[in-house]
């Protein structure tokens, strides 16, 4: 699995090249945050 930093820099590059790249940000973003919302539900 790699790391998340690369993950998020390679949506970067594409979204770049993408037209609506806002759309792809905020997708990207939500699945984000729907990664780190349970591990802060669990550690609270």
């Amino acid at each position: 699995r790699a790391p998340a930093r690369s993950q998020r820099a390679a949506s970067e590059k594409r979204s770049e090249c993408l037209p609506g790249s806002g759309e792809t940000l905020a997708l990207s973003e939500l699945s984000r945050l729907a990664r780190i919302i349970p591990r802060l539900a669990r550690n609270p």
